[in-house]
């Protein structure tokens, strides 16, 4: 799924729980989330108002991060079906009191889905791109990223205690530096 959730039988984790750490461990500020982190390491809350196309967002240094996230396969059809263009054309235009608060020098726009794609779907993300990019900030940029692209920056970036839910990534973490203390084939 998409969106991280408490439901009956416990959190549901969504792929923007994933898409919260990668950025994170790589040194990125959120400023915007899609979920309300508990405080009792218990779950989340889904955020009620809405996002405008922008699912999350952060921030390093003067730099801006967007993030318009689809469970669903980037193809001509889900353009309209699933607002895929709607979404894109929002985050392509954030909150004027953003950029001014944050100084924004660059923006960085990511389409990421955790499906694939096929040629017309990429073709009308190329030609949207492209009308949007005479209109937006002089430093923007557009990228996609399906499944293969998230999982090759999971692997290079978040293979750690992170990438697990909040209540398990302490326990991982503490147990991963204790194993690093440790010399390999020694007695202990």
């Amino acid at each position: 799924k998409e969106r991280t959730r408490n439901e009956k039988g416990g959190t549901v984790f969504g792929f923007d729980w994933v898409m919260y750490n990668l950025f994170l461990v790589q040194g990125w500020t959120a400023i915007e989330l899609p979920f309300l982190l508990s405080g009792d390491q218990k779950g989340f809350k889904t955020k009620t108002h809405p996002q405008f196309g922008v699912d999350m967002a952060f921030l390093k240094n003067r730099d801006l991060i967007v993030l318009v996230l689809k469970d669903e396969s980037l193809t001509y059809k889900n353009w309209t079906k699933h607002n895929f263009i709607d979404d894109l054309q929002m985050a392509a235009f954030p909150d004027p009191k953003i950029m001014k608060e944050y100084k924004i020098k660059s923006q960085r726009i990511i389409l990421a889905y955790n499906k694939y794609e096929d040629k017309d779907g990429v073709k009308q993300f190329e030609n949207v791109v492209n009308g949007l990019k005479q209109n937006t900030l002089k430093n923007t940029s557009f990228e996609r990223w399906n499944i293969t692209k998230i999982i090759q920056e999971v692997e290079n970036n978040l293979l750690s205690p992170e990438l697990l839910p909040q209540e398990l990534a302490a326990q991982l973490g503490f147990l991963d530096q204790l194993v690093q203390q440790v010399e390999f084939g020694s007695k202990q």
